[in-house]
Formats: structure tokens, sequence, C-alpha cells
């Protein structure tokens, strides 16, 4: 509302990977939830016009759009089997999607649960993507989603972890395989793709002091 009201224009919120993360400031009432919402829609502004002054900084590399929808089998952690939805209570194991759309060489990642930041910054880092954004509870709710340390330190989202441990790998691991589908029909020479060219840094000669 606040942005539409600025700049008249629509726009949607998506969380990313936050399922162990809270906003920094207090929630309490209405006017508090409420700061925390425009000090979010100020930060939007603020790239809005940064991308308005330097728009060869923001223009997409090739405005292709495409899409793919990875699936996979996950087992049920045992103590969990009648935590899940009443159709599917006691089953041992389920299938989650991982739901991708990119446009140019930007990518979107749909994950099925309260996805914990470190998992999100894993799909990041491997992603061929210039960026990659994650869409928090998007295509399912399976749960929190933890990497296994995470479970081993125990804690509220690792107790309500439904999946069993490697859960979070296997998704970051389906996420990244969708990612690179998408990349190569969008850029289809992989020779001139940048992570089969990264920059090569030159050794700097060291002079030795003059006598």
């Amino acid at each position: 509302d606040y942005i539409k009201s600025e700049m008249g224009i629509e726009s949607m919120y998506i969380s990313g990977a936050c399922g162990d993360t809270v906003p920094r400031g207090h929630e309490t009432g209405s006017e508090a939830i409420r700061k925390v919402g425009v000090n979010l829609a100020c930060a939007a502004i603020d790239a809005m016009i940064l991308a308005q002054r330097n728009p060869d900084n923001f223009k997409l590399i090739n405005e292709s759009l495409q899409s793919c929808i990875e699936t996979r089998t996950y087992k049920v952690r045992e103590h969990k089997l009648n935590a899940l939805k009443p159709e599917t209570a006691g089953q041992t194991e389920i299938d989650l999607d991982v739901q991708l759309v990119s446009i140019g060489d930007v990518c979107l990642i749909g994950v099925p649960g309260e996805m914990v930041s470190e998992l999100g910054l894993e799909m990041k880092w491997h992603s061929p993507f210039r960026k990659t954004f994650i869409l928090y509870c998007s295509t399912s709710y399976i749960s929190y989603i933890c990497h296994g340390n995470a479970l081993v330190a125990g804690g509220y989202e690792a107790g309500a972890q439904i999946p069993d441990s490697r859960t979070g790998l296997k998704l970051v691991n389906a996420a990244i395989d969708g990612a690179y589908t998408l990349y190569e029909r969008t850029f289809p020479d992989p020779a001139a793709w940048p992570v089969n060219n990264p920059p090569v840094l030159v050794a700097h000669k060291v002079l030795e002091p003059k006598k």
C-alpha cells in the first residue's frame, strides 16, 4: 500500500529463506508492524530510484521467460508421521516440488516450506544466474526445512521439521538442477557462461628494493 501511494505502481512481497530469522525491531501492535512494512517499502523505493539512475547496471541479459518443476521424494522422520496433513498422515515418504521461473539472468526459486536462511544462501551460491531469489512457502507447506547442523543443534525449527535430515540438502540440489536447466535454455552456449569463464587473476610482481 505504501509503495502504491508513493510510486503509483502495484507491488508484491515475497519472503526469502527466512525460516530462522525475525525482524530486528519489535513487532507488538499494529503501529510497530506497519513500521516494519514501511521501512521495507522505503528500501524498495530506494532500489527503484537506483535502477532508474543506473539503468545499465540493472538491465536484463536476454528477457527469455523459462520455468520448470523439480520433484523429489523425501523420507519423513519417524516420530513425525502423524504430523502431516490428514490425507498424507502415516506416509513414510512424500513428494515435494521446487518450482523455478527465470527472466533473463534472474531466477526465482519456490520452495515447499519454511526454509532456513543458510539453505537459501546455498541455492544462491551455487546458482549460475546473476541474481537468484528464494520464494518462501510457495509450492506447498511441509513445516520447517533445516540443514543437518541445525538439526544437531536443536531448537524450535529443528524440532518442528517433518522430513528427514537430508531433505534440506536434497532441496538445494533439486533447485540447482532446475536452475541449470533454465540457464541452458536461456543461454544455449555453455562456452559463453560466466561460470565457465571465471576471471583470471594475474599475480602482481614483487619488486625488489633498490640497493
